[in-house]
């Protein structure tokens, strides 16, 4: 009976074999070709490879970079192409706005016997700058007769003296991208501060004590109560008060802008 039940499993295990014999034997003729990826990563990107670097936890300490030309089609994406050189002129301030000024300064010194504010705008500060006006009207330190703002764009005057008939506001002319937003560090940004140190350089020439300030930012309090004894300051070059306001009780107008 055993030897029965042998031969029976030695036949059925022959047949098994020969028959995955074949199956590999035909299967092994045609070899299909896999040109899509089965399976990839979130993570991986066409120019790194985050899983074949070095990892600790979720920190990844070094990454290779793969050669990205199989990666693009067109290869004129490759093409580096030089930087241009552009060069931004520094502006003249005419000799004829110079006088025009002085004598603006001299006059708001005179009228206050205070501190002259002063700042410089191009027409991308305009909504700002109105928004600084319409927060400081309320100060009891009459702010708008002490302001002397120079605009590089005749159109931001003429706003400002209509809705602000009591800030003296001049205009001188410049190129049109000066007026624009300029970004911080360029060439054009930079001719722009020079502008404005040249008109602090003629403020201080003529012995006329002010303040810069700039029109990004609301003041939520009056500040001229820290400047009225300027006889504790003449030892020095800038004056900042440190004391903010720690409540807003006013009128906070809003056209944008951001409130220190």
């Amino acid at each position: 009976m055993n030897t029965k039940w042998g031969r029976r499993a030695v036949v059925v295990l022959v047949s098994y074999s020969i028959i995955h014999l074949i199956v590999n034997i035909i299967d092994n003729r045609r070899v299909i070709e896999r040109t899509e990826i089965p399976k990839r990563k979130e993570s991986d990107g066409p120019l790194i490879m985050k899983d074949i670097g070095d990892r600790r936890g979720k920190v990844l300490t070094s990454i290779y970079v793969m050669d990205s030309k199989p990666l693009i089609s067109r290869m004129e994406e490759l093409e580096m192409h030089p930087g241009e050189n552009v060069s931004h002129p520094l502006p003249s301030i005419p000799q004829s706005f110079i006088e025009k000024f002085e004598k603006t300064a001299r006059s708001i010194q005179s009228r206050s016997d205070d501190f002259v504010l002063f700042t410089l705008i191009n027409r991308a500060y305009l909504n700002l700058t109105l928004n600084w006006l319409c927060n400081v009207a309320i100060f009891k330190s009459n702010i708008h007769s002490k302001t002397l703002i120079v605009s590089m764009d005749a159109e931001s005057c003429k706003t400002i003296k209509k809705e602000w008939p009591r800030v003296s506001c001049l205009f001188f002319k410049v190129p049109n991208e000066y007026n624009a937003p300029l970004n911080w560090g360029r060439q054009n940004y930079i001719n722009l501060l020079t502008l404005r140190s040249e008109l602090m350089y003629n403020l201080v020439s003529l012995n006329i004590p002010y303040i810069l300030f700039e029109t990004d930012a609301s003041w939520l309090r009056d500040p001229m109560k820290y400047f009225d004894n300027q006889t504790l300051v003449d030892d020095a070059d800038i004056v900042v008060p440190t004391k903010g306001a720690r409540s807003i009780n006013n009128l906070i107008c809003s056209r944008g802008h951001k409130i220190l």
